[in-house]
């Protein structure tokens, strides 16, 4: 089981809705995630009452449970798991907990590479296996999301500058004015036989 990066995690498990299995190993601990819906990357705690966290080695112990939402109340919002990899200003990371954000039962880091288990001091992350869990349905709209995306990628690769098209109202100088590069194009363009006429 070799380690995968944050990118290929996220591009392999993030866009999968259904139930999916995480398998951890860090020293000598190995850790079993199972979660009743897809890895987000949120600031919402997620994961009901059909989630869980194992921890199979060195001994089997049930860690946290989720929690059914019939019995929180309307309106409460509460999961065992966190996973932030891109908001800078809240905790990032992907932690698991009856209250991940607070107290944290495993932490592994933005990166992938270290895993905290109920305050210990870091361990090297050094394998990660991930699982679909779903029916087979779930992969195939994973699969045809994949497909448009693809296609809507290629699209735009092989479009065409029109240069026709009104500058002001151009996509690609709102771009660049977002990004601080104010382009001007001028309208009035002299004809370059005209100049050599004068």
């Amino acid at each position: 089981m070799p380690v995968l990066t944050t990118l290929r995690i996220k591009e392999l498990a993030f866009d999968y809705d259904g139930p999916l299995i995480l398998l951890i190993k860090a020293g000598r601990y190995f850790f079993c995630l199972a979660s009743d819906q897809g890895l987000k990357d949120t600031i919402k705690p997620y994961g009901a009452e059909n989630s869980l966290l194992l921890q199979i080695l060195p001994d089997l112990v049930k860690l946290v449970t989720g929690y059914s939402t019939k019995k929180m109340g309307p309106g409460i919002e509460n999961g065992i798991i966190y996973s932030n990899f891109t908001l800078k200003t809240s905790r990032r990371g992907l932690l698991v907990g009856h209250q991940p954000l607070t107290s944290p039962a495993i932490e592994i880091d933005e990166g992938f590479t270290s895993v905290q288990f109920a305050g210990s001091p870091p361990m090297k992350l050094t394998a990660v296996e991930i699982w679909a869990a779903g029916p087979s349905s779930h992969l195939d709209k994973l699969a045809a999301q994949k497909t448009w995306e693809l296609q809507q990628v290629n699209k735009e690769k092989n479009r065409k500058f029109n240069l026709d098209e009104d500058w002001r109202e151009s996509a690609d100088r709102h771009l660049l004015n977002m990004a601080g590069i104010n382009v001007r194009r001028s309208e009035a363009f002299e004809e370059p036989n005209a100049a050599k006429d004068l």
